[in-house]
C-alpha cells in the first residue's frame, strides 16, 4: 500500500497484518482522488491548500495522508481500535507531518463530544466503517449535529456493495461507484448551494 501522488508520492504505509483493519485499496484511491480532483477542478470543492480533511474509521489513515499528500491545509484522523491506532499514528510520523497537519484521535466516532468552537471545521469527509455494521451514516449524522463540518462538505462512504447504507433525508447521493465489492458513494447536504452544478 502506498501513496499514490503528490508529495508523498510512492511512499510506502505501514498495514495491519490481522484482518482487524481493511485498508482501502490502492486502485480505489487512486479513482475517488481522480473524482475529488474534478470537483475541484470544476470549483465544486475548495482546492487542496484551503481543504480541511477529516478522515472517520481511519485504520491505517490512507485516505487522509493522501488528501494531505496532494495539499491538503490539515486533517483529523479518528480510530478507535489502538491497534490501528498506533499504525496510522507511525505512517503519520514517517510522512514528517507536524501536530497541526495532521492529528490523530484514538475515540469512538460516535461518541465525539460537540467541535469546539475555534476548531475548523471538515469540508471533505471520508468514512470507511467496518462492512455491514451500518456505521456510516450514524457516524455522518454525528458529526454533522455536532458540528464538526463545513455547510458545504462533501463525504466519501465506502460500503461493501451487497450492504449499502440509506442516504438520510438530509442528503443527496451525486455519484455511486463499483469496485469488485467496494462501494464508493458520495454525499452532499441536501441544502448544499453546488448540488445542482454536479
Amino acid at each position: 500500500m502506498r501513496i499514490i501522488a503528490g508529495k508523498f508520492r510512492g511512499r510506502l504505509l505501514s498495514a495491519p497484518q490481522d484482518q482487524e483493519t481493511r485498508p482501502t485499496t490502492d486502485r480505489v484511491r487512486e479513482n475517488l482522488f481522480n473524482i475529488l480532483d474534478s470537483f475541484i477542478e470544476k470549483s465544486l470543492l475548495p482546492p487542496w491548500n484551503a481543504l480541511s480533511v477529516l478522515d472517520g474509521f481511519c485504520g491505517t489513515g490512507a485516505l487522509g495522508l493522501e488528501a494531505l499528500s496532494r495539499g491538503a491545509a490539515q486533517a483529523v484522523f479518528i480510530e478507535k481500535s489502538r491497534n490501528a491506532a498506533d499504525i496510522c499514528q507511525k505512517n503519520i510520523a514517517a510522512c514528517k507531518l507536524p501536530p497541526e497537519r495532521a492529528h490523530l484521535l484514538t475515540q469512538d466516532i460516535l461518541q465525539l463530544p460537540p467541535l469546539k468552537k475555534d476548531t475548523k471545521k471538515a469540508d471533505l469527509l471520508f468514512l470507511d466503517p467496518p462492512y455491514g455494521k451500518n456505521l456510516g451514516i450514524p457516524a455522518l449524522l454525528h458529526l454533522r449535529e455536532h458540528g464538526y463540518l463545513s455547510a458545504q462538505h462533501l463525504c466519501v462512504l465506502e460500503t461493501d456493495k451487497k450492504h449499502p447504507e440509506d442516504t438520510p433525508g438530509a442528503y443527496q447521493e451525486k455519484d455511486m461507484r463499483l469496485y469488485g465489492r467496494v462501494r464508493l458513494t458520495i454525499l452532499l447536504p441536501a441544502e448544499n448551494n453546488y448540488i445542482s452544478s454536479l
